[in-house]
């Protein structure tokens, strides 16, 4: 009977286990975002935030969805705080990117922390990661005054 009671105790805890290796409901949602912003052609990941923006972010960690077309030498980094949008200080020309740029980044998609542009792409920080979002954030990104595109 020990043995029976035994084996049983040790399956269980086998197939606890493997429960958690499967994703949770929001890491399916992620993914499958991810995988829609891919198909879209834009390139999602997940980056760790400069320490002048960590105040201004809930996490360390923030997804991060950028779009080929940089806005060639007038590279950028605002990121809202409260209702205004701020350069980052250790980015040159980025006040006045947030300055310039105001009427474009004041029609940003729900959830959007940051942008950040250079030469070669041109990105958001996007705290919401929902798919049926992806099209307004990529339509977003495209209409950029500064964008060159491709």
């Amino acid at each position: 009977m020990a043995l029976w009671i035994s084996l049983a105790v040790a399956a269980a805890l086998i197939f606890s286990g493997l429960t958690w290796l499967r994703p949770s409901p929001q890491e399916k949602r992620q993914m499958e975002c991810r995988q829609a912003a891919r198909k879209m052609g834009l390139v999602p990941n997940v980056r760790s935030v400069s320490e002048w923006a960590k105040p201004r972010s809930s996490r360390p960690m923030q997804p991060f969805y950028s779009l080929a077309g940089g806005v060639g030498e007038h590279h950028f980094s605002v990121w809202k705080s409260a209702d205004n949008w701020v350069g980052q200080g250790d980015s040159p020309g980025s006040h006045r990117a947030a300055e310039a740029l105001s009427e474009w980044l004041s029609q940003a998609p729900a959830g959007v922390l940051g942008v950040d542009a250079n030469a070669s792409q041109i990105g958001a920080w996007w705290e919401y990661e929902q798919s049926n979002h992806l099209d307004e954030l990529k339509g977003w990104l495209q209409r950029c005054p500064r964008r060159k595109g491709l």
